[in-house]
């Protein structure tokens, strides 16, 4: 009988405190006595303000510990600062560095980065997409399944900057980053060769993908 697991949690909520409404770009303009336009303008640094007004317009967004609302600055601006990630399977050992590589440039960027594990299916990863058109993310950076190119409607109905990995597609065109796989395994081949071996097999998926393919 094998030996059973608990996970324990222990939770704890903090009492005695009022819930407080949060903070609006409103109450940070009346706090300075400015203007809420003023306040835009220090909070994007979209305009010259007076270093004495902005003084007191950065005191008051710390004193309210004001937060701008990323959704509302989305229907200004048209970017959400959001980018997302497609990939088989997170813990994956060959796409987490990519991943990490990935999230530490974005966020120096200004980006953040949502990940999405598709699991190799097409029908889970159209569903993403249609997820991700609605949270208007800026970019897509995708490790295409066997079942990408059924899906060219849809991403060319999103008109969002796409970025492939690891993989391409045979009828999309997008800017592709993936390993040198033809080279890869004439090297292995080389290799072995070299050793005196004669009898060489090889192991792949569905030559559907170009990985498998070029290997």
């Amino acid at each position: 009988m094998g030996r059973a697991e608990y996970h324990l949690f222990k939770i704890r909520f903090k009492t005695g405190k009022e819930l407080r409404r949060m903070a609006t770009i409103k109450d940070v303009a009346q706090k300075a006595g400015v203007s809420i336009a003023t306040v835009s303008y220090v909070i994007n640094k979209s305009r010259r303000v007076n270093p004495e007004t902005a003084k007191r317009v950065c005191q008051a967004i710390q004193e309210l510990n004001y937060h701008p609302n990323r959704i509302a600055q989305s229907l200004v601006t048209k970017s959400t600062q959001i980018l997302s990630v497609l990939i088989s399977d997170i813990t994956d050992p060959f796409f987490a560095p990519i991943v990490r590589g990935i999230e530490d440039v974005a966020v120096n960027a200004g980006y953040i980065v949502m990940v999405c594990n598709n699991d190799e299916d097409s029908s889970k990863t159209k569903r993403y997409l249609e997820s991700l058109a609605q949270y208007r993310v800026d970019g897509l950076i995708i490790s295409p399944t066997s079942g990408i190119d059924d899906l060219k409607a849809t991403l060319k109905e999103m008109d969002i900057p796409t970025v492939f990995v690891n993989r391409r597609s045979n009828v999309m065109e997008a800017d592709l980053v993936e390993s040198d796989n033809e080279l890869g395994a004439y090297l292995a081949i080389r290799h072995l060769l070299d050793l005196g071996h004669t009898k060489i097999g090889t192991i792949i998926g569905p030559t559907s993908v170009s990985t498998y393919a070029d290997r």
